[in-house]
């Protein structure tokens, strides 16, 4: 088993983290990870520390820290909540990501790279479950349906008007489809910071692969139309996926009536509160009003913008969410299809 000497990490951070092992519980492990122990790190980085505990539920947050010239972050974790997080990302399929967690895929990555500093039975076993590879594998596919997410809400911006907000919108498409491509390759560090250092690691900085890779991010085009069209090309999602895209759905709530306008439409929730609408929102949410069921009003919708009928869907979805959230819109299944 490696220990933090063994991959090189430097003797004031190491000092620094042995202050803190013993000032611990006798029961508490300790796993140092973060972008140090994966290798982007330096010596004025962050010191992530795991220090989990025995108990099966544990309410206690991270901890941060200024210790001479750097940050201190330990993370208190319980191994009755690691132990779900195993289960849940070893045993994933493409539909349980579109409701899997980023700190999730963040703390099962970090768990699978990570260096035990202080390591007890009931740990070092749990341990064992955090595979980087199935880490990558889980961060992939989750990257590759944000990008989706980000293209489709750009499509349906770009159809409605939108541009500048289109243009936003698929540069970070460009961003997470880099990012699930990396995954794909090894490349599975669950931060977007670091995403020029996975490419140049992978890639070797200004190759013609890296460059093709991380242009989109980097050197966005002025074409978002042609920037659209290129990412739909690449995007490939699995039909289990498509199918739970489409069966997503959304109605108006309760009480809830819509009001046209001429650019903006209103939902209005009675005695209550207003909300505002624009673009896909309005001509969606105004043919929920008329008695469409989300199918039919997004299909009404595609047609009408010429656009994918999943894109919109999925883009619909995205730009509904603070309407369902503020309890203008409910959620269900069963009708997207």
């Amino acid at each position: 088993m490696k220990t933090i000497e063994d991959i090189g990490v430097p003797a004031e951070v190491i000092s620094e983290i042995n202050q803190i092992v013993t000032k611990l519980p006798p029961d508490v492990s300790c796993i140092a990870t973060g972008s140090i122990i994966e290798g982007f790190g330096n010596a004025n980085s962050d010191i992530d520390l795991y220090l989990v505990n025995p108990k099966r539920s544990l309410r206690r947050s991270t901890s941060i820290g200024l210790r001479k010239s750097r940050y201190v972050d330990c993370e208190h974790l319980a191994v009755g909540y690691l132990a779900s997080v195993a289960d849940r990302i070893n045993g994933h399929t493409w539909t349980s990501l579109l409701t899997t967690s980023s700190p999730d895929l963040d703390r099962y990555y970090r768990l699978s790279i990570g260096i035990p500093v202080v390591l007890h039975d009931d740990v070092a076993e749990l341990s064992r479950s955090f595979q980087r590879p199935v880490a990558c594998l889980a961060y992939s596919r989750w990257a590759l349906l944000r990008a989706f997410e980000h293209l489709a809400r750009a499509s349906c911006l770009l159809a409605t008007g939108s541009s500048r907000q289109a243009a936003l919108s698929m540069h970070e498409a460009a961003l997470w489809y880099a990012t699930s491509a990396l995954a794909a390759e090894g490349e599975g560090y669950p931060s977007l910071k670091w995403i020029g250092e996975k490419a140049a690691r992978r890639f070797r900085r200004g190759s013609d692969a890296y460059r093709e890779l991380v242009d989109g991010w980097l050197r966005p085009s002025v074409d978002v139309a042609a920037s659209i069209s290129e990412l739909r090309s690449k995007i490939d999602l699995s039909p289990e996926l498509i199918a739970a895209l489409h069966e997503r759905s959304y109605r108006l709530a309760d009480r809830v009536r819509h009001v046209g306008g001429s650019e903006t439409d209103y939902l209005i929730r009675s005695g209550e509160s207003v909300a505002q609408t624009r673009g896909v929102a309005s001509e969606v949410g105004r043919r929920l009003a008329a008695g469409s069921s989300w199918a039919q009003a997004t299909e009404d919708v595609a047609e009408k913008l010429s656009v994918p009928v999943l894109e919109v869907r999925v883009g619909a979805w995205i730009l509904m969410s603070p309407l369902r959230s503020a309890g203008f819109m409910e959620a269900g299944t069963g009708e997207g299809v």
